[in-house]
């Protein structure tokens, strides 16, 4: 189930480049998100937010599965769950 979520985001590409965004929504499995730049579909990317409420920032890796415009959707490469469960 995806659940709405307004945050800054920062994505990282293999080469390094940072680009800000913002979120727009998240679930167990993966993220949609604004960005000003569009992405590879297959593209592997590291995103570092920080949850609502929280005080560490997260840091995600994903892979892009689609891009619409300035929207993404991305699958993280291991459950949300377990990262959360880590800290």
């Amino acid at each position: 189930m995806r659940h709405r979520m307004r945050v800054s985001v920062t994505i990282t590409t293999n080469s390094q480049e940072a680009l800000q965004g913002l979120t727009n929504d998240i679930s167990e499995a993966g993220m949609g998100f604004y960005l000003s730049k569009r992405f590879e579909v297959g593209q592997c990317i590291r995103i570092e937010l920080r949850p609502p409420g929280s005080k560490e920032d997260l840091s995600i890796d994903a892979i892009v599965r689609n891009c619409d415009g300035f929207r993404c959707g991305v699958e993280f490469e291991k459950s949300l769950q377990k990262d959360l469960a880590a800290d």
